[in-house]
């Protein structure tokens, strides 16, 4: 009785009967389960599968995606760093110009100390200049 029941439910697809509706490019079975209730979502969903060529056409569609983003993440690489290489450029113009400044800054002081130098090595000054004198607490 039961295999009378069965060959019934797959004649007219009732039951628990499972249809074979196709198969993919790696053999892989896809069965239908037939269902009454009407409450699956059918947006979504194919009324016939696909094709081999529909297959075969989106297996070469997920090849040029793949090769594609390999282009562009090459292309980031790169323009990472060039930007890195101009970032390491700033750096070490940056590093020569505060060198040439600290030499500029010790040449300057040299020349400071020089003037002063010369100018007490000159004559001693002879001029009265004016003074204030603060007093100073007993006991400091």
């Amino acid at each position: 009785m039961a295999q009378v029941w069965k060959m019934l439910s797959r004649v007219f697809r009732v039951g628990h009967a499972r249809y074979l509706v196709g198969r993919d490019l790696a053999n892989n079975a896809y069965y239908e389960l037939p269902s009454l209730s009407g409450s699956q979502d059918p947006r979504h969903t194919r009324r016939a599968a696909p094709s081999i060529e529909e297959l075969v056409k989106d297996v070469e569609r997920q090849q040029l995606v793949l090769h594609n983003a390999h282009i562009l993440e090459t292309r980031e690489r790169a323009r990472q760093a060039e930007k890195e290489l101009q970032r390491e450029h700033q750096h070490a113009l940056a590093i020569e110009a505060q060198k040439q400044q600290a030499q500029q800054r010790d040449l300057l002081r040299a020349q400071q100390d020089l003037e002063l130098a010369a100018q007490s090595t000159q004559a001693p000054d002879t001029t009265i200049h004016a003074t204030t004198v603060q007093p100073q607490r007993r006991g400091e």
